[in-house]
């Protein structure tokens, strides 16, 4: 039975995944639950590669966070008005707070922990 339902997620994670990848090549008719859901994972797929990216760099403090906002703002912005061609008025700011704490958060944390494993020793 366990393993019946696991499948069941896996065929429905799947299918989402193949729309997100489908929807950079061609129009994909998306329910709003399945949009709010690739936005989630993307926002939070991209807060984790923009949090390894600025714990590499020496830079600590608002200008990194800031940095972070804008790039997610224009990253998101530029999918749901040229790639999906969304009516943001449709939406609202649903698009821009969908998975926004969870992936600053994401972003947060990698950050942190990539400059400190980077740039400070661990004295123990």
């Amino acid at each position: 039975m366990a393993k019946k339902q696991r499948e069941e997620v896996d065929e429905t994670e799947r299918t989402v995944f193949q729309k997100f990848l489908a929807s950079w090549k061609s129009e994909v008719d998306l329910e709003r639950k399945e949009l709010m859901m690739i936005t989630f994972w993307f926002k939070m797929v991209l807060s984790l590669i923009l949090g390894v990216v600025a714990g590499f760099l020496p830079y600590t403090g608002w200008p990194v966070i800031v940095g972070y906002f804008l790039i997610v703002f224009i990253v998101i912005n530029f999918y749901y008005s040229k790639i999906l061609d969304v009516d943001s008025e449709e939406y609202g700011q649903e698009m821009l707070t969908e998975g926004g704490f969870n992936g600053f958060f994401a972003f947060l944390w990698v950050w942190i922990l990539i400059y400190n494993l980077k740039y400070h020793s661990l004295d123990l």
